[in-house]
């Protein structure tokens, strides 16, 4: 199973998700797992970003990850981002959370993706997507982790199943 988070914070949100949700749905082959959507405050920048919505997807992906990664690249941009890695309000987002059971570490992708432990929508959207899926390279399943405290502390709403 390949993992990906979508997020937007910009212009009409609801739609940019509509889009992101279409568009990364054509990357997999048969039917996605979504969790539900989520409102979030942006975590590492300052109070000026508005909220996030996320959500997170699931599916199976048969490409390389370098593949999917451009694949991802090209829907943010057709959705109007502009640069990739910095911390700036998005009208689309999305991460490579994990790609099958593979560990990954080059220049242009990390997976685990690097932040996933770290954002308290991500791994509870994993927990939802994914429950089964074990903790590459660990035998740990998503849904034994127990989120650490200081990420719990991130506030996530639920908006929609």
């Amino acid at each position: 199973m390949v993992v990906l988070s979508l997020g937007t914070n910009l212009g009409d949100r609801y739609a940019n998700m509509i889009l992101l949700e279409k568009s990364v749905a054509l990357l997999f082959e048969g039917p996605i797992r979504k969790s539900p959507l989520y409102e979030t405050a942006p975590v590492g920048v300052d109070e000026s970003h508005h909220p996030y919505l996320n959500r997170i997807v699931a599916g199976e992906y048969h490409g390389s990850t370098e593949q999917l990664l451009l694949e991802t690249q090209t829907i943010e941009t057709r959705l109007g981002r502009i640069g990739k890695g910095e911390l700036a309000p998005r009208t689309a987002d999305i991460d490579i959370l994990l790609f099958y059971q593979e560990q990954i570490q080059s220049e242009t992708l990390t997976i685990p993706h690097h932040a996933l432990f770290d954002r308290h929508f991500e791994i509870a959207g994993v927990q939802a997507v994914v429950p089964e899926m074990k903790i590459p390279g660990t035998s740990i399943r998503f849904k034994d982790y127990e989120i650490p405290a200081h990420v719990k502390t991130q506030e996530i709403i639920e908006i929609e199943q």
